[in-house]
Formats: structure tokens, C-alpha cells, sequence
């Protein structure tokens, strides 16, 4: 429902859903709708999601916030599992990455500084639809393409 000066509220399931490898990630709220200062996306990673691959950017922050199940992150050196109302931050330039190690869907807020992440999440919904298995070479080349380094 949009209000009043750019103002708006999201209903329960409402956002922009991709499927990435099977798993929805939902954008909430573009960088577009925040004046390039931040975006939100819900996220749901399949049990057993052994995670993405260590990773860092010069130009985003991260935020994560567990509604559902447990994350496994590592920040820089620490390695940390959080349950429902667990956050966590990631500051620009410190490697990170993170998995599913439970055995129950993990669902949770990613707040991500800056504008562009959107485009990120249409690639790779683009490039592996629905079930569509996850191509780690094919993964790399759209996160380089998105502020993503390899650590």
C-alpha cells in the first residue's frame, strides 16, 4: 500500500519474489525507494544449504536478521549460529559468508547498504530459474559483476 510521500507498507508475502536454485529471496524495499541508501530482502535457504562462498565487498554493508530457522555466518575469523532474532553485521571490505546447517528452512532479513543489489538477485534468478541447479562458475561471474570479490 503506498501512502504519502514515497511512504509505503508491505503486506504479509508482498515484495518482488525471485527464485534463485529453488530458494525465494523477496526484495522488500529497493534502493530506488530509499534514495540508493539501503535495500531489504527476505531470504530462504533450503536445509543443509552448505552457503555461498567466502566473499567480500568495497562498497556494501551487511545487516542479517534470522526470522526462522539458523544461519551460520563467518565474519571475518568468527564463525557464529544464530536462531530467530539473531543480528549480525558486515561491514564493507571483511570476507564472509554463510550457510544453512540445520535441518529446517532458514528464513531471514538481509539489509544491504547502498543501491544495485536488486539487479544482483534478477541475474541470478535469470540465470538459474526455478529448480535450476546452482553453476559456482556462473554464481562467480554475476557477483563480480555486482561488487563481489572472492576472499
Amino acid at each position: 500500500m503506498k501512502t504519502a510521500e514515497g511512504a509505503f507498507v508491505l503486506a504479509p508475502g508482498e515484495g518482488k519474489t525471485y527464485r534463485v536454485g529453488g530458494s525465494p529471496i523477496v526484495l522488500k524495499v529497493r534502493g530506488a525507494e530509499t534514495r540508493g541508501r539501503f535495500e531489504i530482502t527476505e531470504s530462504t535457504l533450503p536445509p543443509g544449504f552448505g552457503g555461498v562462498p567466502p566473499h567480500l565487498h568495497e562498497d556494501t554493508d551487511h545487516a542479517f536478521y534470522v526470522l526462522d530457522g539458523e544461519l551460520e555466518l563467518k565474519i571475518g575469523d568468527e564463525l557464529v549460529r544464530g536462531g530467530p532474532d539473531t543480528c549480525a553485521f558486515s561491514p564493507r571490505g571483511l570476507a564472509h559468508t554463510f550457510a544453512n546447517p540445520g535441518t529446517e528452512p532458514c528464513r531471514y532479513l538481509q539489509i544491504d547498504s547502498g543501491p544495485g543489489r536488486e539487479r544482483f538477485f534478477e541475474e541470478l534468478a535469470e540465470a538459474f530459474p526455478g529448480d535450476t541447479p546452482i553453476d559456482r562458475r556462473v554464481m562467480g561471474e554475476i557477483l563480480a559483476r555486482h561488487d563481489t570479490q572472492p576472499a
